[in-house]
Formats: structure tokens, C-alpha cells, sequence
């Protein structure tokens, strides 16, 4: 009968606390909430909270170093999957009255149990080592919720002085988010973890761990001098193949000779991994020689870096930490231009990330990279119609991950998935009447303005241009022909694109047969800066109208996802969503 009457008072335990961490013993006696309802949880968590080393009741003994200390099967099993197994399971305890515990030690485990009694716990009143002892022992003894309230206390306890062991309990329990944050922790604060007395006692695991990540920024002799200070300390519990390992995460080519010299008289690493890390230093690619730079995830490097202007308007910029980059934002001046950027990560080797020197640019262009690690970036200009006499301005340097899934890269030019020719993307209409307003055609349009709206050139003589402020590799559109709510209304028509408003390339041709209404438009992938359409034929007068253009083709456009930036509209065709496709 007891039995049975405690479990019952076990399990309405824990269904009234389904946090325990957060459950708060209440007042031993609330008001009623109406007549209607009993609510009693407040006196059956009290009643389990007295049940805490209670020898009365006790049906087992836990011993812990020596100490012995009163507890219930049943609540212990309720409470903790592994106590479940222990004493529920086919283990010899589960017919012991006496049970040794070996995980934690008699202060820790002591709370753990009041914990598991009453739900609260105070970190205040407890040591540091304490509360990384629960951290440990909650994992083991099966609380999940626990350990992650001590994980959130924890982390805000980091420092210089215990990141580093606090990262080897992390990682030994497999606490992703928690070793995520000590990691980036150790990454700032590179140079100072090296020179503190906790990175000595680093596993060679977690040692290998931090130093293999081209995030970890220090200077490269600095990371071998504490390697060698710590295979020092620790020297007579290595074997060989764990301080091989540890030594193979020291990058040799990103030191100088005179270092080098120094790291061969340590004899710790070979004079043939000294030689073969000169020959790539001297002669390898930066980008293989696998620099180190910080990593902030959308973070703006252009604010507080250096400025350099050369005469032609060329910017060099200096940013204030070496950083792993894939995306630089700038606006050019007026003229027209081509131009390339490049990164260094000395003021030397230069590697080209963009190279738009056979394309016309203008206004800002939204740059995206494969990752690399950059201090200095630097734009330099190609040609101009008009000398340059002002420079451009680096927007926004960094390291973006919020759009990133917007787009791709193909032959270094970016492949939008959200509209390009948009006036909000800076894409102009260079050539084509508007009626009633300019631009209409890169504009957001609702079905009223449909049969308002339209730009439109003379038939056999002129074009629609549209220039893109920079080229884009695309390999769809689709656009929207004049509407009339009386008549049908046909074309014919074609579409040419260029890269420097010179050589020109068609990509569709609809002089064969009439066309209407709404085009979807395919073709092969193609760098694109100039968009001519020219109309050759209407069935309603001599001129050829067209309300909307977009490209890439989004036949259902997401509001949410169809830009890289804040300040993309809405789907600007949902007003024409009930037009058929024309291929």
C-alpha cells in the first residue's frame, strides 16, 4: 500500500513540475481558484520535498565515499532514467538495500538529490568547482534540463581562466551550442589563451581541437611557442603519435625564416617540414597556404577599418583584424567602369576574388565570394568613359551567413534566386518610353496598374535597354506583355544581352509565331549587364508594350526570401498570377 501510494505521489511530482529547474516550491497555502477545482500540487511537491533524507521512509541507502544517505527507489526512478534502470532493471542493485554511487563526490551528489526532491537548486550559495561537478554528474544521472540551466550559468562565468577546462567537460558531454560559445570565446581571445596556465592542461584532443581551426587567429609563432610550453608540461604522458598529431596543426608556412630558424632549433619539428613550408610560403597560392582569420558571422569589417586612396579613385582598404570574408557591398562613381578587387593577407600576395575587368558596372554592386581570409581588399579600375575623380565607398565587408542561401556562384559571378531587375537591385532603363511614369517596368505593380502601366518603343526603330548595375549569371526571365481587358493582344519580338553594351548575344527569338500575355523565358546560364528587347510586330498598332520585366523567372515569388536586402517589395507580379505562360 505504501508503495503504491508513493509512487502515485512521485508521478503527480513530476507531472506538476515539468521543469524542474524552474519550479519554485509555492506558499504552503493559495486560495482555491473557484469551488469547482482543486488544486493541491503545492502540498504534494511539499510533501515529496520532506521525503528528502528522510531515514523514516528510506527503502534504500545511497553510499557515497563513506557517507550514507537515506533515499526512495521510487522517486529516484521517476525522476532519473538512470535510477529507472538501476533499480527497475536486472542489475544486482535493484535487490540491494545498500547501493554504492561512484559518479560525483559526496558535496555534489548531496545536491543533486535534494535537487531531485525538490526541484531547486541555488548556484549562488556554491562553489565554481561544485557547479562543474553537477554539470557533469546531471549528464550522467540523466538530466538533461539540469545540465542545460548549469550550461546557461556557466556561460556567463567564462574567462581567460577557465574557458579552456570548461571546454574539455563540454565536449566530452557532447554540448554543442556550449562548446559552439567557448570556442568562439577562445577565437577572440586567442593571444591570451595561449599565455594562460589552463592551456597547458589541455588534452592533446582538445588542444588538436583549437588550433586546427583557421578561426583561431594568432600569429603562428606564438601558437608553436605555447605548443612547445605545453608539450613541456606534459611531455612524459605523450606518446609520440599524440604529440605528432598536436605539432601537424602548427602551420609552418605562415612564419618567417628567422622564426622558422628558431622552431628548428626546438627539434621538435623536422628540417624537411621546415623546407617544404618555405617552398609553398615562397611559391604556393596564398589561398593554399591556409591563413588564419577571425569569423563574425554578419558583421560589418568596412566600419573602423583604415583607408588608403590611390590617384585613380582606387580604394585600399585595411581591415582591423585578418578576417574570413564572402561578401563586399560598395558604390561606385557615376561613370561607368570595369574593374577588379583583390585580398591580401600582407600587403603583397594579391589573390583576385572579383574580376569584372570585361564588364561595364555602375552604381553599387552586391558582391558575393567563395570564403577567404583577407586584412588588406582593394579595387582597382580597368577603364572609364570619363576619368575618375572621386572613389568609391566599401559599404559593407563581412562575413554574411542571413542571405547566403540566396545565392550562388558560377564562373565568380553571382546567380540570384531573388529579381535582379529591380530599381531597389539599381538595374536602369537606359532606352524605352514610359507612359505615364519612368522605370515602370522595374517597378512593383498591382493588377490595376497592368492595363495603365507599360514601356514601349516604336516598331523598326529603337529598343527597350535595361542596364544591371553589375553582370549576373541568369538563365531565365519572365515578362509580362500589354494586357488589354477588350482584346487580345499579340507580339513578336526579340531578346539580346550583352556584357559591355558591344558584342550582343540573342537568348530568345519569338519572330515566328504571336505571342501574349505573360513569357516565361529559358535559356542557357549567361552573364548578363545589358538586357535589349526589341519588338518587330503588334497586332493592335505599331508600337511594342511591355508592363513587367524580372529575371531570374520566379513563377510564385516569396515576399521573404526573394531578396538580399531589407528593402525588397513584395511579389510586385501578384496582380498578374492568373495570365497564362507563353514559351
Amino acid at each position: 500500500m505504501y508503495k503504491s501510494l508513493l509512487a502515485f505521489i512521485v508521478l503527480t511530482f513530476t507531472s506538476a513540475c515539468l521543469d524542474p529547474v524552474d519550479c519554485k516550491l509555492p506558499s504552503p497555502m493559495p486560495e482555491e481558484h473557484s469551488n469547482e477545482e482543486i488544486d493541491h500540487n503545492h502540498i504534494v511537491i511539499s510533501d515529496i520535498s520532506n521525503l528528502y533524507r528522510n531515514e523514516k521512509y528510506s527503502d534504500v541507502v545511497l553510499v557515497v565515499g563513506g557517507n550514507r544517505l537515506h533515499a526512495n527507489r521510487d522517486v529516484l526512478a521517476a525522476r532519473s532514467s538512470y535510477f529507472s534502470k538501476l533499480f527497475y532493471g536486472s542489475y544486482a542493485e535493484a535487490k540491494k538495500s545498500e547501493v554504492p554511487i561512484k559518479e560525483g563526490s559526496v558535496t555534489s551528489f548531496t545536491i543533486l538529490l535534494k535537487y531531485i526532491y525538490t526541484g531547486q537548486m541555488n548556484l549562488s550559495d556554491l562553489e565554481y568547482e561544485v557547479i562543474v561537478e553537477l554539470f557533469r554528474i546531471s549528464d550522467y544521472y540523466g538530466f538533461q534540463k539540469l545540465q542545460y540551466s548549469l550550461s546557461e550559468y556557466l556561460r556567463s562565468t567564462i574567462s581567460i581562466h577557465n574557458v579552456c577546462s570548461l571546454f574539455t567537460v563540454a565536449r566530452l558531454h557532447q554540448q554543442k551550442k556550449f562548446t559552439g560559445d567557448l570556442l568562439e570565446f577562445i577565437e577572440t581571445n586567442a593571444m591570451d589563451v595561449l599565455q594562460s596556465k589552463e592551456f597547458l592542461s589541455l588534452s592533446p584532443v582538445d588542444l588538436r581541437e583549437i588550433l586546427i581551426r583557421d578561426t583561431f587567429n594568432a600569429r603562428e609563432f606564438d601558437i608553436f611557442s605555447a605548443v612547445n610550453r605545453w608539450i613541456q608540461k606534459n611531455g612524459k604522458h605523450l606518446d609520440r603519435d599524440a604529440k605528432s598529431k598536436v605539432l601537424s596543426a602548427v602551420r609552418c608556412p605562415l612564419m618567417s625564416d628567422e622564426e622558422l630558424t628558431k622552431v628548428s632549433e626546438s627539434r621538435l619539428i623536422s628540417l624537411d617540414t621546415i623546407s617544404r613550408a618555405k617552398i609553398l610560403r615562397n611559391t604556393g597560392r596564398p589561398h593554399t597556404i591556409g591563413f588564419r582569420a577571425q569569423r563574425k558571422p554578419d558583421v560589418n569589417l568596412a566600419e573602423g577599418s583604415s583607408v588608403t586612396y590611390n590617384d585613380n579613385g582606387g580604394i585600399m582598404i585595411r581591415l582591423s583584424h585578418p578576417s574570413t570574408i564572402n561578401y563586399i557591398k560598395i558604390i561606385l562613381p557615376k561613370e561607368d567602369l570595369a574593374y577588379y578587387i583583390e585580398v591580401s593577407m600582407g600587403d603583397n600576395d594579391w589573390v583576385k576574388v572579383i574580376d569584372y575587368s570585361d564588364y561595364i558596372c555602375r552604381s553599387v554592386q552586391r558582391l558575393w565570394v567563395y570564403p577567404i581570409a583577407a586584412w588588406y581588399i582593394r579595387i582597382v579600375y580597368i577603364r572609364t568613359k570619363n576619368t575618375v575623380n572621386k572613389p568609391c565607398k566599401f559599404e559593407e565587408i563581412s562575413y554574411k551567413t542571413n542571405r547566403h542561401h540566396l545565392v550562388e556562384i558560377e564562373n565568380e559571378i553571382v546567380a540570384p534566386k531573388y529579381n535582379v531587375i529591380s530599381s531597389l537591385k539599381n538595374a536602369l532603363i537606359i532606352k524605352g518610353e514610359s507612359r505615364y511614369e519612368n522605370n515602370t517596368l522595374l517597378d512593383h505593380l498591382d493588377e490595376c496598374d497592368m492595363y495603365k502601366r507599360y514601356t514601349w518603343h516604336q516598331l523598326g526603330s529603337g529598343c527597350i535597354l535595361i542596364q544591371l548595375p553589375q553582370p549576373y549569371m541568369l538563365s531565365s526571365m519572365r515578362m509580362l506583355l500589354e494586357i488589354d481587358p477588350n482584346e487580345l493582344v499579340f507580339f513578336k519580338y526579340t531578346i539580346e544581352v550583352s556584357v559591355n553594351n558591344k558584342e550582343w548575344k540573342m537568348i530568345v527569338n519569338k519572330t515566328k509565331r504571336e505571342t501574349q500575355s505573360m513569357q516565361l523565358l529559358n535559356f542557357d546560364p549567361t552573364p548578363i549587364v545589358f538586357i535589349r528587347i526589341t519588338g518587330v510586330h503588334c497586332s493592335d498598332g505599331d508600337e511594342f508594350r511591355c508592363v513587367y520585366l524580372e529575371a531570374p523567372a520566379k513563377v510564385k515569388l516569396d515576399s521573404d526570401d526573394d531578396s538580399d536586402d531589407s528593402d525588397e517589395t513584395d511579389d510586385p507580379m501578384s496582380g498578374a498570377s492568373d495570365y497564362s505562360y507563353s514559351q
